[in-house]
């Protein structure tokens, strides 16, 4: 584990995808909008990089029935989204 809820492995996409447990959560640019949807408990959120998922990778994770969500109308860096995400869950939390 390299930060608390973050892991590095040297598994490929798809292995990864086999061993982790869902709900899933896709983030992709046409997803449904984050603030209009629920999340569900203990999420695995799942975004590509500056390159977009293949053909492969996306085929394996819809297999998986993800909720497809976006951050927001604009492209951003996987960082910048990741930044966003956390901002969400915590203004939910902090709701409740």
């Amino acid at each position: 584990m390299s930060t608390p809820g973050l892991y590095a492995s040297g598994l490929g996409f798809q292995q990864v995808l086999t061993l982790v447990r869902g709900p899933f959560v896709m983030l992709k640019e046409d997803g449904e909008d984050i603030r209009e949807h629920a999340i569900p408990r203990d999420p695995v959120f799942v975004l590509s990089d500056h390159v977009d998922f293949t053909e492969d990778e996306e085929k394996a994770l819809l297999a998986l029935d993800p909720i497809v969500l976006s951050v927001g109308p604009r492209s951003l860096h996987s960082n910048q989204c990741i930044a966003i995400v956390n901002n969400e869950l915590d203004r939910r939390e902090s709701s409740l």
